[in-house]
């Protein structure tokens, strides 16, 4: 008899099994947390769908892969990122951004709760203005607020320069920036 509370381990058994109620389920546990992640890395929702249907498909046929180190959201989340980087590895030889050098500026750390304060309103178009970056800028604006990398990792994984990747963070903040401003400036 299967019950609607199955733990992790339960679900990849039966996802590895071949069965389709627990590919269902496991969808249904993990979609929302990973279509969020979804969005930040993609120019609008319905680019942002594409991308949780290919990442479950890639899921599906790694879950083998899975060895229980950490936890499978982490995992499932990994899955995402990458795959969203392949897709942009795949659309970077069209694109070229233009850049000039800036001058190095001190680490920042990422500041977790930045979201936390404001109104779902003003997170939703938050979540706007960075799906409105360029795609080199949203990047590296995600690898390094979101999920943590440093420019070198960052350079690796999209095979830019750290300095690029430094150039990238910067404009992309200063975009964001603007726009924020431009949100909260009372009107005269």
């Amino acid at each position: 008899m299967v019950h609607h509370g199955n733990t992790d381990d339960e679900l990849i058994k039966g996802c590895l099994a071949g069965k389709r109620y627990f590919q269902t389920l496991l969808y249904q546990k993990y979609a929302r947390s990973l279509f969020a992640v979804c969005l930040r890395y993609s120019r609008n929702t319905s680019e942002a769908e594409d991308l949780l249907q290919e990442s479950f498909i890639k899921i599906y046929t790694s879950l083998k892969n899975y060895r229980g180190e950490g936890p499978l959201g982490a995992w499932l989340t990994r899955i995402v990122i990458n795959t969203a980087l392949t897709r942009y590895r795949k659309e970077k030889q069209m694109i070229t951004i233009e850049l000039e050098e800036i001058p190095e500026t001190a680490e920042e750390e990422p500041n977790e709760d930045f979201l936390s304060y404001l109104s779902k309103e003003h997170c939703n178009k938050i979540l706007q203005f960075i799906q409105e970056l360029p795609q080199g800028y949203r990047q590296v604006f995600n690898l390094y607020l979101f999920e943590g990398y440093n420019h070198k990792e960052i350079a690796q994984m999209l095979g830019i320069s750290e300095s690029t990747s430094r150039t990238q963070l910067h404009k992309a903040k200063l975009y964001l920036k603007d726009k924020i401003f431009m949100l909260f400036k009372p009107d005269k």
